[in-house]
């Protein structure tokens, strides 16, 4: 079974061209175009992992990811930060609020596969 992958980002092209990349290397993906509708459904589906934009309205990244990571239900869901947002020490905040990894866009196809099947605990998919 394909593992399930939730992105959260208020981007819809971007979540577009994310989602067919990761349908084409075999994973389901669930998106959410806000924090709020993430939390929801993080919730009712539980996906393997969730990848994360820190700049959105409403809720940020960074709340989404405290908020699931407070949560006994949700707290063991890796959580990749996916941002353009590359101030300088913000990678070392998510980490600290629970995040389990940080990568910048634009990503490196190769490099954000690795990262995924690393959280996912798989062997790197072809």
């Amino acid at each position: 079974m394909a593992a399930e992958i939730l992105l959260i980002d208020d981007d819809r092209a971007f979540l577009k061209i994310l989602s067919r990349v990761l349908e084409s290397h075999g994973f389901s993906v669930l998106a959410a175009t806000s924090g709020k509708a993430g939390l929801a459904e993080t919730l009712g589906r539980k996906p393997a992992l969730i990848i994360l934009d820190l700049v959105m309205p409403g809720l940020s990244g960074l709340e989404v990811c405290q908020e699931l990571k407070q949560k006994t239900e949700t707290a063991d869901i890796p959580i990749l930060i996916l941002t353009a947002n590359d101030r300088e020490g913000q990678d070392i905040a998510c980490l600290d609020m629970g995040a389990d990894a940080y990568l910048t866009k634009p990503y490196e196809p190769d490099e954000l596969l690795r990262t995924i099947n690393l959280l996912l605990g798989e062997t790197a998919r072809a």
